[in-house]
């Protein structure tokens, strides 16, 4: 069985190779690869790889629920109940 493009992502940066498995994840991403739009996210609310981001973080993780991961809506109820990444209200 050939590896997830997440996984070689993660191989890819472990190596120091950052930029191509960030590449490579967006690129899943766009495609509507649900484990890429979630490393992507995971990512963007650290700060790994990159700016700490939100809105961005949140915005991968609806895209994720919307194809139906389990974890990318746990973590989006928890965004939404801290108020993290969007305006107040």
């Amino acid at each position: 069985m050939p590896e997830s493009a997440t996984a070689i992502a993660l191989h890819l940066v472990s190596i120091n190779r950052i930029s191509e498995g960030l590449a490579l994840l967006e690129t899943k991403a766009d495609a509507g690869d649900v484990e890429a739009l979630m490393q992507l996210a995971v990512w963007a609310l650290s700060g790994e790889h990159g700016p700490r981001d939100l809105a961005r973080a949140r915005m991968l993780l609806k895209r994720a629920v919307a194809i139906g991961h389990v974890d990318a809506a746990l973590m989006e109820i928890a965004l939404t109940a801290n108020g993290s990444g969007s305006a107040a209200d």
